[in-house]
């Protein structure tokens, strides 16, 4: 290949690899479900990651350090059909082994192919289905229910509108009816993004700007939510751990085990005044 043309493609392999790369990279910490180690242990576990990092930065070193021992190891042809391997097993092991693990029907199509999880997560599950008395004996009626979360109030729509049509659609055409029913008792709790921005300082003068954080999305439900349709919100957590324990083994909401020190009351108390009078004070 001429050096000029080389170059060429070189540079294109070199763009196109870093990009996809960091652009899958900021979407998978940006819209994040896990604590930010284990998002970025995920990312570096898929072999068509680490493969894609090999091929870039190969490219790289071709393209920008031509005369580098790196680029040396790289242009020795034993290495280039390494990594040819490297890319012929790995799209081999993806496209006729696992491909076939997962096969999305019905509900599953709404979450993963309908969609668009790059901007938030959802869920839909079904949690307990009802219907027979007898094992030998076809039901006439059978009762599913479950639960649908989402962090986007779009999306939420969007995905009850779908349900109600995959559940239709599929009992059509079977020969059966479908009759669905949504019972929407909170909406997704959102942060006015100015208001927030102007209320993390009174956070901050009442616990100590080390201890105020922001905290990953979490798919709780919150009655709070209705107060964000008739003037901007702010929801925040207030600690209520006792000290010394482990946040990531402190018994959750809902549970048996489940114990607030009262002491972070003073915190809370403090908080609320400095909110009410810090915002008094900008008016």
């Amino acid at each position: 290949m001429h050096l000029k043309s080389r170059n060429i493609f070189l540079f294109i392999l070199v763009i196109a690899g870093w990009f996809a790369l960091i652009g899958q990279f900021y979407l998978i910490i940006e819209n994040r479900v896990a604590s930010l180690a284990e998002t970025v242990a995920r990312y570096f576990g898929f072999f068509t990651i680490l493969t894609n990092i090999l091929v870039a930065v190969c490219c790289t070193f071709l393209l920008f350090k031509p005369g580098s021992v790196a680029a040396r190891f790289f242009s020795k042809a034993t290495t280039q059909t390494a990594i040819a391997v490297y890319i012929t097993v790995v799209g081999l092991i993806y496209n006729i082994i696992l491909r076939f693990l997962w096969k999305p029907e019905g509900l599953q199509m709404i979450v993963s192919r309908q969609s668009d999880l790059t901007k938030a997560p959802a869920i839909i599950t079904v949690a307990r289905i009802e219907g027979g008395i007898r094992n030998n004996i076809i039901p006439q009626t059978c009762t599913m229910r479950g639960t649908i979360r989402t962090l986007d109030a779009g999306m939420q729509k969007d995905i009850y509108e779908k349900l109600k049509r995959t559940a239709t659609n599929i009992s059509e055409a079977s020969g059966a009816t479908a009759e669905v029913t949504i019972e929407t008792k909170t909406l997704v709790t959102y942060n006015d993004p100015e208001l927030t921005k102007k209320t993390v300082s009174s956070l901050q003068s009442a616990a100590g700007e080390v201890n105020v954080k922001e905290r990953e999305w979490v798919t709780g439900s919150e009655d709070f939510s209705y107060f964000g349709t008739k003037a901007p919100a702010f929801f925040f957590y207030l600690g209520g751990m006792p000290k010394g324990n482990n946040p990531q083994k402190a018994p959750a909401h809902h549970t048996s085990d489940f114990f607030i020190d009262e002491s972070g009351m003073k915190t809370g108390i403090k908080a609320f005044c400095n909110i009410v009078f810090d915002y008094l004070n900008r008016q």
